[in-house]
């Protein structure tokens, strides 16, 4: 049986960066979120499903105002062609009527280590 590869290095700055940058902007800076999306990734926020940043950015512009607080991340390195980060993020949101639910996210980004440059190819985002 093959050993899982161990987490790198390049994914655990990644999904630092996913857990303590990407999800305030989600939250409060919507268009320095969406300059983290690669142009054909896709975004499915609770249930509904955008391709493209074009359809993304309509769909993140179209959800209420929410704050959102990280409890936990996690992460795993995903050898395939590339280099691939899986990274899940579980916390709470605060909707602007009062309502918190818990929320749980994964977030799979695409990194080019040469250009150091990395884009989100695929998120989903649910709350509960």
């Amino acid at each position: 049986m093959k050993q899982p590869e161990a987490l790198s290095e390049h994914s655990l700055g990644i999904a630092e960066s996913i857990a303590t940058s990407f999800f305030p902007d989600f939250a409060t800076n919507r268009n320095k979120a969406i300059e983290c999306f690669g142009i054909d990734a896709s975004l499915n926020f609770q249930g509904n499903q955008a391709t493209g940043l074009s359809e993304i950015r309509l769909m993140i512009d179209s959800i209420p105002e929410i704050s959102l607080k990280v409890v936990s991340y996690e992460a795993q390195t995903i050898q395939a062609p590339g280099s691939w980060t899986m990274v899940i993020v579980m916390g709470n949101c605060l909707f602007s009527d009062g309502n918190v639910y818990e929320f749980h996210s994964s977030v799979f980004v695409e990194a080019n280590e040469i250009e150091k440059k990395a884009f989100i190819r695929s998120m989903s985002f649910r709350y509960y």
